[in-house]
């Protein structure tokens, strides 16, 4: 029995690899390892494809060359800094469909670095995952995912040797790997829904109960019944999400329970909700299409909250835009342009080319065209002597005219919201631009 396939696919482990890789540049992110929206959790994967950087927690600085790959859990924030011109990071993510169980399952610390030099295996992948972003050729997206999910496999496997070889360590990497705790795992997932006792399990590995129940223990940091129970109702939930399983009766028989009672009971100890409403979740995400799919017609449900609230966000963006621009248009400006005339407005005094600018809602590349074009029709005018600008009669004369029918178009497109929902959304919006407020 694989127990490290078994447990794989029963958390649902999935990759993301990200298309723009980071070329000389530092890399900044609060860890991750949370339990999302949609019910999933993630590490992130940082993998250096070239030259030297430095991951930094406060004042703990360690060295990551080419070939390391870096596995970001839950905990305190991380920062990667470059130190060398030629240092390309390329970045991703390994998701759990099923949530944060196998994060707490498989005891990774806050960073789990796997070295290159020390592991040919995962610098190979970590090659080979750089060579298929750098060259986006078709089909890359897939390949470089399929890369990511064999690198993370090969990283718990170093991880597990490495703990075993030390003599220490706690968790189920280290269990897989100790002969005694490993087989008794091998058995127990080969068979979950038997009723295992201590002493078949110590007698098939040819030990004492007494050293069988205290070794497991000190290594998953279960006891053995209790490690097989959690296994059980994990393997239960996961089923049950995938659809894997549609009754109740058949999860109770395949989880070792005699009655659906006492499944349900134990099931609402572990995930305080019943299997039943597990299960209606699951069939409601599948069978009910997100609005944004609907509208951009996309068959399959997105994959990850972050891509559908990035493309919403997208969508909505647009249909405020659109309309505010074609206002503007009307009157013969742009929006950069309307922009620098409020900004004058507001200020009621001359004001240099830079004091504008910096407060540009929005910075554009070719701001001294629109103040050109708002000099050359006489909305603004630039002091001789000064050479700062000052708004004309004529500008606040556009801008009156553009007050009132610009204010009842916000109204218009708010006005479905109730004052609680629009003071949450701005909250929402300063934190999506600010993460670290």
């Amino acid at each position: 029995m694989d127990v490290l396939a078994d447990f794989l696919r029963t958390v649902g482990v999935a990759a993301q690899v990200d298309p723009s890789p980071y070329r000389n540049q530092d890399w900044g992110h609060a860890t991750e390892g949370r339990l999302e929206s949609t019910g999933t959790a993630r590490l992130k994967m940082l993998c250096v494809a070239a030259g030297e950087y430095s991951l930094v927690e406060k004042e703990t600085r360690r060295p990551l060359t080419q070939g390391d790959v870096v596995f970001l859990a839950a905990g305190s924030g991380y920062r990667v800094t470059s130190l060398k011109s030629d240092a390309t990071l390329i970045t991703g993510s390994i998701i759990f469909r099923t949530g944060v169980m196998a994060l707490t399952a498989l005891n990774l610390p806050s960073a789990t670095i796997v070295r290159g030099i020390d592991q040919p295996e995962c610098q190979e992948l970590v090659v080979r995952i750089a060579k298929e972003v750098l060259k986006a050729e078709g089909g890359w997206e897939q390949v470089a995912e399929c890369l990511a999910i064999s690198l993370f496999i090969s990283s718990l496997r170093a991880s597990g040797s490495c703990q075993a070889n030390e003599g220490n360590g706690q968790g189920w990497l280290r269990a897989l790997v100790d002969p005694e705790i490993g087989n008794a795992l091998k058995l127990m997932h080969r068979a979950p829904e038997y009723r295992w006792t201590i002493a078949e399990l110590a007698e098939e590995l040819a030990i004492s109960r007494s050293a069988f129940a205290e070794r497991f223990k000190k290594i998953t940091g279960r006891p053995p019944l209790e490690y097989l129970t959690w296994w059980r109702l994990q393997r239960a939930a996961a089923r049950l999400r995938s659809g894997e399983i549609a009754t109740l009766y058949e999860a109770a028989k395949t989880s070792g329970y005699q009655s659906e009672a006492a499944f349900s009971k134990a099931f609402r100890r572990e995930f305080g909700m019943p299997p039943g409403e597990v299960r209606r979740q699951a069939q409601a995400r599948k069978g009910t299409p997100s609005q944004l799919q609907l509208d951009i017609k996309k068959r399959n449900p997105f994959e990850f909250a972050e891509q559908e609230v990035g493309l919403n966000f997208v969508k909505s963006y647009e249909a405020i835009r659109r309309p505010f621009e074609e206002l503007l248009e009307n009157h013969g400006l742009s929006g950069a342009e309307y922009n620098i005339l409020r900004i004058l407005r507001g200020r009621n005094s001359p004001m240099t080319f830079d004091e504008v600018v910096s407060h540009l809602l929005i910075p554009h590349a070719n701001v001294p065209e629109h103040f050109a074009r708002l000099v050359s029709r006489q909305y603004i005018i630039q002091e001789k002597d000064s050479f700062q600008y000052v708004i004309t009669d004529l500008g606040q004369s556009v801008l009156k005219k553009l007050d009132e029918p610009i204010m009842s178009l916000h109204r218009q497109q708010f006005a479905h919201f109730s004052t609680g929902e629009i003071a949450e959304m701005n909250r929402l919006l300063v934190k999506l631009r600010t993460p670290s407020s």
